[in-house]
């Protein structure tokens, strides 16, 4: 005997607010809230995914009122206007909907919950198993045999044996506890001092509001038995305005309500203009590139036709793949290069380990290529070029013509993006999952360098970034323009990548032997620091540890205590500061970690990062990450060492 069909009921409206609050604060690079959506789809999807439903549809509120106002009008008077930002996400969440092909159901002067009680009962009529997915108790009402209720957030199912626990009633008397009760949420008044637990304790005894009212005089208490005597026509009232309406004008179309696939050519642009980039990955109808039109140059023959191919393209999109991430020692593993969307070459020249194919000479191969990368009028693209512009340096091609970096135009157009690199912007603007490096050269312990990946595998991955790169020119270019930055991305932010490689391949000359100096003068001073900390104390410690210094700060010395961590007591410079005016010790505390910041962060550490090679430190200089649109710099970070200070200003003094 074949299992009865199954109709999955989504409280639409319940799920939109639940959603909103899960996830706050997110929006896509318009600035467009999108928060609700994200949250919507996923919970909708991982029903979906989970259960398998036969037949799906979600029901959603009409505007109000409805005909509990007529009854009641002060019913859901306390309830707050939508928040300001999830009422233009209300239309995105139902053309999320329509695009997954479900059926969206609402009527005017009706709540989801009564066209859901009205649909649960035609489907169990029809033959059909229930389950009401929702966080919303009052449709425990309905739950039988054939109905249950689904609440994905807290992965629990009720049934008639859940509800019972929870009012102390079967489901059909569960309108009764409700109307004894009220309802806060719903502005249902109910009769003042009757809670849900002594609710259900009285419909259990009595059987119903009408029962219990005649019976009144044999409830215990004497306040009680009068608020029943003074509220019965609200106790009733608070039962009608509770009852769930079985009967709504709604017909429960079953073939329209069957899973279908959804309709990729909606989704796939919405989920795009929303950038939610993994669900356009799953629902892009943009297959992904399985290496189909990229190939791998082992021969004379074919770099020859590479040459000849980029010496009559428009722009030319190149990619290097190295031995490490500093551009200043890694070495050219190899180089791919896109001239037309889909398409791609990668010229491999040093990859090593058994196995691999005979490759061709990396100096033949650039030497080859050099008239047109070397050429000014052919326009280069790419992401983040900066870095390529110097591996290829060092190989010795001086790369010209850099006209386009997809980072620094997504950085531009798309401000409010988390991300901008390659494989996120592949995601939320071409609805394509790249091949990640981790997925190539593997992770943790068995991780290897990419000149130890195998030829074949290598190509795919690195041609593909060269194509993607190309084809994302192409959807950067019109949000530019819609965004206005198009002179500021021609004119002042391309030409600084090619000033900042400059800048990056000089590096900054440092006086090795004055750091050594001052760090060992800052050594002295932690010494003579920790001697005085330790005599204010009383005892010997470890002024490092904020464990050891909070017991002789608030236990040993019993200064006034601040908030407590999950190791002790919090000694943080907010802490320290406070305590200052009260002790001396917090000050010297304060002193100590000052010096031993500069110690360890510069005088300690600049040394070690001067490249052997060149006697200078060459840090990176990055456009794209500060919200604020400044360069900053990293490995190392030379905009914070500190200038206010007299220890910071003989730092500085080292940059010669």
């Amino acid at each position: 005997m074949s299992r009865p069909k199954r109709l999955y009921l989504v409280d639409g409206s319940s799920y939109i607010y639940r959603a909103y609050y899960a996830i706050r604060h997110l929006s896509n690079a318009k600035g467009v809230s999108t928060n609700a959506v994200l949250g919507f789809t996923n919970m909708l999807l991982k029903v979906l995914r989970e259960e398998q439903p036969d037949h799906v549809i979600v029901v959603f509120d009409a505007k109000r009122p409805t005909f509990r106002n007529d009854l009641y009008p002060e019913y859901k008077a306390n309830r707050e206007a939508m928040p300001e930002d999830l009422v233009p996400q209300v239309p995105l969440i139902k053309e999320v909907v329509r695009g997954l092909r479900i059926p969206a159901i609402e009527k005017e002067g009706f709540e989801a919950d009564d066209i859901i009680a009205t649909l649960a009962r035609k489907a169990v009529d029809a033959g059909l198993e229930v389950t009401v997915v929702t966080g919303d108790k009052d449709l425990m009402q309905i739950v039988g045999d054939r109905v249950r209720l689904l609440d994905t957030m807290k992965d629990r199912v009720s049934g008639p044996e859940e509800v019972v626990a929870k009012f102390g009633v079967p489901p059909e008397q569960v309108v009764e506890v409700l109307g004894l009760a009220g309802d806060a949420s719903d502005n249902i008044p109910g009769v003042p001092g009757i809670g849900v637990k002594t609710a259900g304790n009285l419909i259990r005894e009595f059987g119903s509001i009408d029962s219990l009212l005649d019976q009144v005089d044999r409830v215990g208490g004497k306040k009680r038995r009068e608020n029943l005597e003074r509220y019965a026509d609200q106790a009733r009232l608070s039962r009608e305005l509770a009852r769930l309406v079985r009967d709504v004008p709604v017909d429960l179309d079953l073939d329209g309500s069957a899973r279908q696939e959804p309709d990729l050519s909606a989704l796939t642009p919405l989920f795009r203009e929303l950038e939610f980039g993994r669900l356009l990955s799953e629902f892009s109808d943009h297959t992904r590139t399985t290496g189909h039109g990229y190939r791998c140059v082992l021969d004379p023959a074919g770099l020859d036709a590479v040459a000849a191919d980029i010496e009559r393209a428009d722009r030319i999109s190149l990619d290097t793949e190295t031995t490490g991430l500093d551009p200043r020692r890694a070495g050219l593993v190899g180089l791919s290069l896109s001239v037309r969307p889909g398409e791609a070459v990668y010229i491999p020249v040093g990859h090593v380990g058994d196995g691999q194919p005979e490759q061709l000479d990396r100096d033949a191969v650039l030497d080859r290529l050099r008239p047109v990368l070397e050429d000014p009028a052919r326009p280069k693209v790419g992401q983040n070029l900066k870095f390529d512009l110097q591996v290829l340096r060092r190989a010795g091609v001086t790369v010209a013509g850099v006209a386009f970096d997809t980072m620094i135009a997504s950085y531009l157009a798309r401000p409010g993006a988390k991300a901008h690199s390659l494989d996120a912007l592949a995601a939320a603007l071409l609805g394509h999952r790249t091949i990640t490096y981790g997925e190539v050269t593997g992770k943790g312990k068995d991780r290897r360098g990419f000149e130890e990946v195998p030829v074949d595998e290598a190509a795919v991955y690195a041609a593909e970034d060269a194509d993607i790169a190309l084809r994302l020119v192409d959807e950067l270019q019109p949000l530019l323009a819609e965004t206005g930055h198009e002179v500021l991305f021609r004119d002042v932010e391309m030409p600084l990548v090619e000033v900042l490689a400059d800048m990056e391949w000089t590096g900054i000359r440092v006086d090795a032997a004055f750091l050594e100096g001052l760090s060992r003068e800052f050594e002295d001073r932690l010494s003579s620091l920790e001697t005085e900390i330790q005599d204010l104390a009383g005892v010997a410690f470890n002024v490092a540890s904020p464990k050891q210094l909070g017991e002789v700060l608030f236990e040993r010395l019993g200064l006034p205590r601040g908030r407590r961590t999950k190791t002790g007591w919090s000694t943080d410079a907010e802490v320290l500061a406070r305590l200052a005016a009260d002790h001396p010790i917090a000050a010297k505390v304060l002193d100590y970690r000052t010096v031993a910041k500069l110690k360890s962060t510069y005088t300690d550490a600049l040394p070690q990062l001067v490249n052997p090679d060149t006697g200078r430190i060459h840090t990176s200089f990055n456009q794209a990450v500060t919200a604020t649109g400044r360069l900053s710099s990293s490995d190392p970070n030379l905009q914070n060492i500190p200038v206010r200070t007299e220890e910071g200003r003989r730092i500085r003094r080292a940059f010669v």
